[in-house]
C-alpha cells in the first residue's frame, strides 16, 4: 500500500479506479480525507468540467459522502 490516502493525487486516482470498479487501497482511507470537501465546493461552483464533476459526485455518493 504505497498510497498515502490523504492528498489530491490519491483522491483523483481513487475516483478513477473506483469509477471503473477497482478498489483503491491506501494507508489511510481516502474517503475520510478532509480535502474532499474542498473538491466538492469547487465542483459545485462549476470550476471543473461537467463530466469530471458527474463522475466524482457519482463515486462520492456511492461511498455515502454527501455532495
Amino acid at each position: 500500500l504505497g498510497q498515502c490516502g490523504e492528498c489530491p493525487s490519491c483522491f483523483r486516482k481513487a475516483i478513477a479506479l473506483e469509477y471503473n470498479g477497482v478498489q483503491f487501497l491506501s494507508k489511510k482511507s481516502i474517503w475520510e480525507w478532509q480535502g474532499i470537501q474542498d473538491y466538492i465546493v469547487k465542483m459545485q461552483q462549476g470550476l471543473y468540467d461537467e463530466e469530471r464533476t458527474r463522475v466524482t459526485f457519482e463515486v462520492l455518493k456511492g461511498k455515502g459522502i454527501s455532495v
